[in-house]
Parts: C-alpha cells; sequence; structure tokens
C-alpha cells in the first residue's frame, strides 16, 4: 500500500507541474508529503502553486498555504503576508476575521489600520451582516483606533460608506429585527452606529428596547 502511495504522489507531483487550477490534487499531494515527513516538499509545493504566475489566481492556493504555515507555527509576519493576498482576491472570507485578529496582535500600525480596514470590508457584504464577532471586533477596533487618535483611519473608511451603511445597516428596521432575533448583536450594532453616525433614529430605539427590558 505505501509503495502504491508513494508512486500516486510521484504521479500528483509531475501533474501539478502544468499550468491549470488543481486545488484536490495538489491538497492531495501535500497530504501525502507530510505523511512521508517532507516538510519541506510540501511548503515548496504551496509555494509555487499560490506564487508562480503559471497558475491562475485562486483563493484556495492562499488557503492551502495559510493553513500549511499554520500547523507550522510560523511566525505571524508570514501568515499575515498570506492571509494580505486573500484579503485582495475575497475581502469577505471567513479567514478575514482570523486574519484581523493576527494585525491587531502586530506591533505595526499600518497593519491596525488595515486591521480596521478589513473589518469594513467584511461587513460590505450582506452575507456577513449579522456576523456578530464582525461587530464586536469593528465595536471593540473603533475604541481602540480612536483613543491611539486615529480618527482619520476612521473618517477614511466612512467617507465611502456614509450614504449607504445606514440603511444597509442601521435602519429602523434593521434595528428592530436585530433586536428581536439577537440582542447581543443589536448592542454591538447601535455602538458602532453611535461611533460612526450619531445615528440617533437607531440609538432611540436601542434605548426603548433596553428601558424595556430592564423593566
Amino acid at each position: 500500500m505505501l509503495d502504491h502511495s508513494w508512486k500516486t504522489s510521484v504521479n500528483l507531483g509531475a501533474l501539478i507541474q502544468i499550468p491549470g487550477v488543481w486545488d484536490p490534487f495538489v491538497k492531495s499531494y501535500v497530504e501525502m508529503l507530510e505523511f512521508y515527513g517532507d516538510q519541506d516538499g510540501a511548503r515548496e509545493v504551496l509555494t509555487n502553486y499560490a506564487y508562480d504566475e503559471k497558475f491562475p489566481s485562486n483563493p484556495n492556493d492562499h488557503i492551502y498555504l495559510y493553513n500549511f504555515l499554520k500547523r507550522e507555527k510560523a511566525p505571524r509576519e508570514k501568515l499575515i503576508s498570506v492571509l494580505k493576498i486573500l484579503y485582495q482576491i475575497v475581502t469577505s472570507h471567513k479567514l478575514m476575521l482570523e486574519f484581523h485578529r493576527l494585525l491587531r496582535k502586530s506591533e505595526k500600525e499600518e497593519h491596525h489600520k488595515l486591521g480596521l480596514e478589513v473589518l469594513f470590508g467584511v461587513l460590505d457584504f450582506a452575507g456577513c451582516t449579522k456576523n456578530i464577532t464582525a461587530w464586536k471586533y469593528l465595536a471593540k477596533c473603533l475604541r481602540q483606533t480612536l483613543m491611539r487618535s486615529h480618527l482619520a483611519w476612521v473618517q477614511e473608511e466612512w467617507s465611502s460608506r456614509k450614504n449607504w451603511w445606514p440603511g444597509f445597516h442601521f435602519s429602523y428596521f434593521w434595528a428592530k429585527s436585530d433586536w428581536k432575533e439577537d440582542k447581543a448583536l443589536a448592542c454591538e450594532k447601535a455602538l458602532v452606529a453611535g461611533v460612526l453616525s450619531g445615528k440617533k433614529r437607531y440609538m432611540a430605539l436601542f434605548s426603548f428596547h433596553l428601558d424595556v427590558a430592564l423593566g
């Protein structure tokens, strides 16, 4: 069985040298290399698949590489560099919240600024509007950003969204719906709305429901 497995890995190695999208084959080949203890070989395959221009742009390239490097406990800077490319390809990918956490732990201001940008990018997508983790992160990030006197960072992100985020996220309808479905989510969104636009209607509704809840 081991002999057949090795022959298969050799064939897969030859196959993925041809330009194309070989996601399942690359994944299987890397698993075989890791099984045989060839970490360097696995890293080289994934790096080439992600960065060699002969292969089409593909988010899975960077996801596979990131997961491998994470298993290897690679330095934070290396993990950030991989997810930064994934962010440029798929802004709303579920790994973006992990990307934000890595950026938040960095000591570089440019990473903190990017971390704020990443959260806004995630919440631009309809599929993420009820992601309470993203809203918690954004509320915390806004507070920290303002405490560090980086108001310009917030203004930069808000300027392109101030005409559509209020209706997209902070309308009376959404405030009422959020409070009914998930009060914790409603609270986080109310905090963000207050910081970004002082949305009185949303905050008033939040206060009303809070008063009712507290009796």
